[in-house]
């Protein structure tokens, strides 16, 4: 990863940067719906994992590490248990965009 990068122009790397720092935020509003959820049902960490057939290590460094990424199937099988859609956890901001309007409505 590192040689791609040195092979960017300037306006690529900034283009890197800014993409990696959405990928941060993206991921640790993920990590906090997760953990908001698990707080709500009750489940413990070991019980989610062994409930969406991951380690329960896979769960905590999830949850617990944010500088580590994550495998977008690990998440999907975490959200199944939890009974949230990946669309939901993916959203940037469910509930303002839920009060904007559709696009072609009210034409």
């Amino acid at each position: 990863m590192a040689d791609t990068e040195d092979k960017l122009t300037p306006e690529g790397k900034a283009v890197h940067a800014r993409a990696q720092k959405a990928k941060k935020a993206a991921l640790a509003t993920v990590r906090q719906r997760i953990d908001e959820r698990m707080g709500q049902t009750g489940i413990s960490m070991r019980k989610l994992a062994l409930r969406a057939g991951v380690s329960a290590r896979t769960v905590q460094r999830f949850l617990r590490e944010p500088e580590r990424d994550v495998h977008l199937g690990n998440v999907a099988a975490i959200a199944e248990v939890l009974l949230i859609d990946v669309r939901e956890l993916l959203d940037p901001m469910p509930e303002e965009r839920a009060d904007e309007p559709v696009e072609g409505e009210g034409e």
